[in-house]
């Protein structure tokens, strides 16, 4: 004898609808995430890179008294200065050195928009400071430079301390 059976098994539109509903909030909320996880090791990377300069340019000026007038990229791993997550190092591993007054520590071009060497550097001071990318505008860009550079400049053209 055969059975027939009254009702087939499945899923309706509404509930395939709504797993698809639920899957997608579900992968927005990662990618978003992933693309915050992202920005925030770029700017660790940053971070780091300076730290490590400035600590060159630190033993430095404690073994010699002074301030180097450029930095050597003999003090550095691979004979090389530490790359930047947002800018490629310039073709001659060039720094931009900034005018040699003591107190001037921000320069105007903080982002990769307005210059294009990833560092710069006083030689009157000894700071080292990192350009960062352009956010899209000048707020969020200062924000991250001074994230990157451990900074805290309320002016995008701020000068001095």
């Amino acid at each position: 004898m055969v059975r027939s059976l009254s009702c087939q098994a499945g899923f309706t539109l509404i509930e395939l609808l709504l797993v698809a509903v639920v899957l997608s909030i579900l992968v927005s909320t990662v990618v978003r995430g992933l693309v915050g996880t992202t920005q925030d090791s770029r700017a660790a990377a940053a971070a780091a890179s300076v730290q490590a300069v400035q600590r060159s340019i630190d033993r430095h000026h404690a073994i010699h008294g002074e301030y180097p007038d450029n930095l050597d990229s003999a003090w550095f791993q691979a004979f090389k200065l530490p790359e930047s997550p947002y800018l490629p190092p310039a073709d001659d591993g060039a720094v931009s050195n900034v005018q040699d007054i003591e107190s001037k520590i921000y320069p105007t071009w903080k982002s990769d928009k307005r210059h294009n060497n990833p560092f710069w550097y006083n030689k009157a001071n000894g700071y080292v400071r990192s350009r960062v990318a352009y956010q899209g505008n000048d707020e969020e860009t200062l924000a991250l430079f001074n994230r990157v550079n451990g900074t805290n400049a309320t002016d995008w053209d701020q000068q001095t301390r």
